[in-house]
């Protein structure tokens, strides 16, 4: 790994480290759970875009003077390093080690999470119908209330999976377990529409694209999955907010939706 990249990633780190420390010390304010969430999308934004400054990583030191102290001279000294060092054998530092180390696991994680979202995607495809016409008339009022211009494409599934939106280039697609129209309350199920095209309003399913692009580059770093971790949970509390303040309902109504839809989904069934 050379100089300059070792100073890119530390400086960084860096950066990205205090603006989720800033972020943790944020939302623990609840009224301020918007500044926490894109405080939490900067410090992850932060791990793959240019660096600010430049970090001093392993500098020489300095003597009393103000200079560098240099390396004390070495005296040659006849050592046998072997037939392969005399036929021009390689060496590699601690750094390209490293370095090599970190690009397989991004390559691993960059094939092992493309892997899931072709399956997860197949999986979606195979197992969804078109919305009915009532579900669809609510989606486009839901919309209007939302201030939504573009509604997404609403698909019922057979598949046991939790309602979400899930984007990969085209219009945004808002998936819901069939068998949720027929164990929630039509009130109950507007809720938790509303609560998906909230994402939807947000652009929530890009910010996914950032985690992923972050997870895979830097899956060694602790910060990064703390950040992931926060971001989602301020993420939720952002999406409950504006779906309150759009449709003016009941919050303990809104929250007991939400709790049924929980509880159903915790029935057993077979995971995706």
């Amino acid at each position: 790994m050379s100089d300059a990249a070792l100073l890119w990633v530390a400086s960084n780190l860096a950066v990205s480290t205090a603006l989720a420390v800033a972020a943790w010390l944020v939302q623990k304010r609840a009224r301020f759970t918007t500044v926490a969430h894109l405080l939490w999308i900067t410090a992850l934004v932060k791990l793959v875009t240019p660096p600010l400054f430049a970090v001093p990583v392993l500098a020489a030191p300095a003597d009393d003077a103000g200079g560098a102290l240099t390396a004390p001279a070495v005296v040659p000294v006849d050592v046998d390093l072997g037939p392969a060092a005399q036929a021009g054998g390689w060496t590699m530092d601690a750094w390209t080690v490293t370095g090599c180390a970190w690009l397989l696991g991004s390559a691993c994680a960059l094939a092992w999470s493309l892997w899931r979202v072709a399956r997860f995607n197949t999986l979606l495809r195979r197992s969804s119908v078109a919305a009915p016409a009532a579900l669809e008339s609510q989606l486009q009022s839901l919309c209007d209330r939302l201030d939504l211009p573009s509604p997404p494409v609403l698909r019922l599934t057979t598949a046991r999976i939790t309602p979400l939106v899930w984007w990969i280039g085209g219009r945004a697609r808002v998936y819901l377990p069939a068998a949720m129209l027929d164990s929630l309350q039509p009130q109950q199920l507007r809720w938790v529409l509303a609560h998906e095209l909230a994402h939807v309003r947000r652009g929530d399913h890009f910010v996914r694209w950032i985690e992923w692009l972050t997870c895979v580059g830097f899956w060694w770093n602790p910060v990064t999955w703390w950040a992931r971790r926060n971001l989602r949970r301020n993420e939720e509390l952002c999406c409950d907010a504006l779906v309150l303040r759009a449709l003016q309902g009941d919050r303990h109504d809104y929250a007991d939706s939400l709790l049924t839809a929980v509880e159903f989904l915790a029935e057993p069934g077979v995971r995706p």
